[in-house]
């Protein structure tokens, strides 16, 4: 895992996110990358939140539906 050079670019302020590769391959989907990196790098529940946002901002969805999951990740992470 890069770990580190994934948090210390985040924290550089760059758009960097967490994927998957072949999941069912190698046993990894988002979600499970996410939540490894977090507790690796003891990330703040604002990182993580950014690293959610940031993938779902750099995706090729459609502007809409970007927006829509945007909102819904913010009411979620509000909670």
């Amino acid at each position: 895992m890069k770990g580190q050079e994934i948090t210390d670019l985040l924290r550089q302020g760059l758009k960097v996110s967490v994927a998957s590769d072949d999941p069912a391959y190698f046993g990894g989907y988002v979600g499970d990358n996410l939540e490894a990196l977090a507790i690796a790098q003891e990330l703040s529940r604002e990182e993580v939140v950014r690293l959610a946002r940031n993938s779902v901002e750099i995706s090729w969805a459609d502007p809409q539906r970007v927006d829509a999951w945007v909102a819904q990740l913010e009411e979620i992470a509000a909670r």
